[in-house]
């Protein structure tokens, strides 16, 4: 399997891009009803919003911070992935059983095609035509061509959740419920690890800093409602420790090249109940804490304007974090 060298760039340019990234609110932009998946064409500077009640994607320009237009998709999108190279937006319509393919260059969408197999989450291989999505009922990863929207190879994963990849190291991370992380080679598309946490734990959220070799992931002890991230090695799987307790945690995110990442939600440690939390990758501090909205949820991030995106799923809008 083989993908654009220019992958193998990307943490270079991450590095020298993303030293300044502050923790500051510059707006927020309302889209549709609760919105639950947000990604980002860093080519385009479009940030596109799916809006599961109202079945629509806002597209929001990432130089103005407005709506430029809201396209109507099928029902209950809850995954949204951008394909920079084809310039190609894909929305999984959950109810529906449905792909809405969306043509950047017109923000329209160009066809909706049925899915042949389940869809929880999703990630793209680095510039690739290759999607690995979680299929939890199947316990399976399908490893989509986007070329013809089918699998080329289905990987057997325990109840597979959530998704991030490291396109340099040709590996895909997936969190099994209740058990830890496998490790997807990306080259034989087989597990070739699992990453394992502390009994009665359980691991959701999770991603990884391509330049740190860092993976950043949420967990929760069984039965508990008080998240914390605790800080893999994404080679060995050893475990550098985990932050103090951070309430509800819906989503974390590494911003790459920057040692730090951000989770969403909060509630303990005297912070915001809906509030963006900055981590420190090395010491795993919390070195900021900043209200963004109602119920703050998926997050994405432009590591060419350095600016992070968070989808506010009570509010209904983006809270837009940056300089």
């Amino acid at each position: 399997m083989k993908f654009s060298p220019r992958v193998f760039l990307l943490p270079f340019i991450l590095a020298a891009a993303t030293s300044t990234f502050a923790q500051h609110l510059i707006t927020t932009v309302p889209v549709g009803t609760q919105p639950s998946a947000i990604a980002v064409n860093q080519k385009t500077n479009e940030i596109y919003v799916a809006n599961a009640v109202s079945g629509t994607v806002s597209v929001i320009d990432g130089t103005s911070n407005t709506v430029t237009t809201t396209i109507t998709v099928g029902n209950n999108p809850s995954a949204v992935i951008v394909n920079p190279t084809s310039n190609t937006i894909y929305v999984n319509n959950a109810t529906d059983k449905t792909l809405s393919i969306i043509d950047g260059s017109t923000n329209t969408v160009s066809r909706t095609v049925p899915l042949p197999f389940g869809f929880n989450q999703a990630v793209q291989l680095g510039l690739s035509k290759y999607l690995y999505v979680t299929d939890t009922a199947a316990n399976t990863v399908h490893v989509v061509d986007l070329t013809v929207l089918r699998p080329i190879a289905d990987v057997p994963v325990t109840q597979p959740s959530y998704v991030t990849v490291s396109p340099a190291g040709h590996k895909v991370y997936v969190t099994e419920k209740g058990r830890g992380v496998a490790v997807i080679d990306t080259t034989s598309n087989t597990v070739v690890n699992t990453f394992t946490v502390e009994p009665n734990t359980q691991v959701s959220t999770i991603s990884v800093d391509p330049v740190t070799n860092l993976l950043y992931v949420t967990t929760n002890a069984v039965g508990s409602g008080n998240f914390s991230v605790e800080v893999l090695d994404a080679n060995t799987g050893s475990s550098l420790g985990s932050t103090v307790a951070l309430g509800v945690v819906n989503d974390v995110l590494a911003l790459p090249g920057s040692g730090r990442a951000v989770a969403t939600g909060g509630k303990q440690q005297g912070q915001y109940e809906h509030s963006l939390i900055f981590i420190n990758g090395s010491t795993l501090d919390v070195t900021g804490v900043l209200g963004v909205g109602n119920n703050p949820g998926p997050v994405t991030y432009n590591t060419a304007t350095r600016i992070a995106y968070v989808a506010n799923l009570a509010s209904n809008n983006v809270a837009v974090v940056g300089n």
